[in-house]
């Protein structure tokens, strides 16, 4: 059964059972998930028996109720076990290239319950996560794991620290550049009489 199928079920076949028993919304869903996944009759024929052994509590108790669905295909050897066709839908996140399958409970390759299942989870997926969210439909897990690493291959490459000079980076460029480029081009003597003036004359008194 699926979540709306197993809701149906939890309140048809045991809400009708224990009437003044009203489970929590933790209760709730925590029944729901147990019983998805498992057949309508199988629910049936362990309910009538959980009544029949545990028939003086006042509501039931989901560990026992589990137990009794764990022996209830050692009952029926005849029941085909549930098998799951290889997952050609996925959603994937543009940005960072993590990626989901879309799966559907019961098993089912109708393309139009896939692209419905698949939309709503893309939608549910932006809400939570954020970002922008695309399908992938007749694809293996394989082609997605080698766009996931292409596009983490090319985030890496964006984010590479890029040569910026501060400031500080600039001036002390300024000062390490030989003194060379400043000085005129002049004569050992020249420069001498340049920056060193000879001293005046002593007056004769």
């Amino acid at each position: 059964m699926n979540e709306i199928e197993a809701k149906d079920c939890f309140e048809k076949l045991i809400l009708t059972r224990w009437t003044k028993w009203q489970p929590t919304e933790l209760e709730l869903s925590d029944w729901i998930r147990l019983l998805r996944g498992v057949e309508w009759d199988d629910v049936k024929f362990v309910t009538t028996q959980y009544i029949r052994e545990y028939e003086k509590y006042a509501e039931p108790k989901l560990n026992r109720f589990y137990k009794l669905l764990q022996a209830r295909p050692q009952q029926n050897n005849n029941k085909k076990k549930t098998e799951w066709p290889e997952c050609t839908t996925f959603i994937q996140q543009e940005s960072t290239g993590k990626f989901v399958d879309v799966v559907l409970n019961p098993p089912s390759t109708d393309p139009d319950l896939l692209s419905r299942a698949a939309e709503n989870m893309r939608k549910r997926l932006c809400e939570v996560y954020g970002g922008v969210w695309k399908i992938y439909k007749e694809t293996t897990r394989w082609n997605m794991c080698k766009l996931q690493k292409e596009i983490r291959k090319s985030i890496v490459s964006e984010v590479e620290p890029k040569q910026i000079k501060t400031d500080i980076e600039k001036q002390l460029d300024s000062f390490s550049k030989p003194v060379e480029q400043n000085r005129e081009n002049l004569t050992d003597e020249q420069q001498l009489d340049k920056f060193c003036k000879p001293l005046p004359k002593e007056s004769n008194l």
